[in-house]
């Protein structure tokens, strides 16, 4: 699998990898979307799914498709343009309960889309004590903290899930349970507020990114990064995503955005490349980039 950047060609893909480099170096806030970003969340949610089926007595792999495959990617197709979705947080696994219950209609009937949503939730959090990142993504994490970089994490699930994800053995030995400064979740937005590709998580955590440099600079006076997050023009940002709706929602916001394979070993989603114009199909190869460009 290419590492390269995907652009118009070659030269402009390596041109586009040094720019954003660069980007990356100056910048004192850089935004991380979770699900797919920094973990391949999609094969968590598809087994939990898959095993509540089971227990309620349906074999998707016997029953579904001609071909006897469990193709749950055609329910995230249709969660996601729910308005459910769009909502994040708890939202987002009760509508896709509920196009997985639209499906085995005649075999679950009187389970609703809530308790569905439950009992998909406990195997999630179980899964999530063991869920490995993607490769060399705490790595990358760790060069942007070593730089002074304030790291932000900006997702649509619920706060459950990424207290259990943050919290997890790997997390907290990698130190990625103390990794990010501010911590902006679907359950945080008020009521009604849209989520991806809508900004308001992204304004939401700007704001929190800028109350943080109040706190510390009300502590420390002589806080130099503090002062610059809050000096007009001052705070330098990047952010990354693996969506086409998180990378709307961030170039919404104002930020220069990479889009990143939702798996690793896949290619980076062509409507997500092609919106956010800089892409990256491995963490390792900007990693190496990266820590070139520190040490010139």
């Amino acid at each position: 699998m290419s590492d390269e950047i995907i652009n118009e060609d070659n030269v402009n893909k390596e041109k586009n990898l040094a720019n954003f480099v660069e980007v990356l170096k100056a910048s004192n806030v850089i935004f991380f979307d979770c699900d797919g970003t920094l973990f391949p969340s999609e094969e968590i949610w598809n087994e939990s799914a898959l095993q509540v089926l089971k227990d309620l007595g349906v074999d998707p792999n016997k029953e579904q498709q001609e071909d006897g495959e469990w193709k749950p990617a055609d329910h995230w197709k249709v969660f996601r343009g729910t308005e459910a979705a769009k909502a994040g947080g708890k939202n987002l696994f009760v509508a896709f309960s509920n196009s997985i219950l639209k499906t085995y209609e005649d075999k679950l009937k009187g389970v609703t889309p809530e308790q569905f949503e439950e009992k998909m939730r406990k195997y999630s959090l179980a899964a999530l004590k063991t869920v490995h990142y993607k490769d060399n993504a705490e790595k990358l994490l760790q060069a942007f903290k070593d730089n002074g970089v304030k790291l932000v994490l900006v997702t649509m699930a619920e706060g459950e899930m990424i207290d259990a994800l943050l919290n997890n053995e790997e997390s907290v030995k990698a130190g990625i349970n103390k990794a990010f400064d501010v911590v902006i979740h679907g359950d945080m937005l008020p009521e009604g507020t849209k989520g991806k590709p809508d900004p308001a998580c992204y304004l939401m955590a700007v704001e929190k990114v800028k109350d943080l440099a109040c706190e510390q600079l009300a502590e420390d006076p002589s806080n130099k990064q503090a002062k610059k997050i809050l000096t007009p023009g001052g705070l330098t940002t990047a952010a990354f995503e693996d969506t086409k709706g998180g990378v709307e929602a961030a170039l919404s916001a104002y930020l220069l955005i990479c889009a990143v394979p939702s798996k690793d070993g896949e290619p980076v989603k062509e409507n997500a490349a092609q919106e956010a114009g800089i892409s990256v199909n491995n963490y390792g190869r900007l990693l190496k980039e990266y820590e070139n460009c520190e040490e010139e």
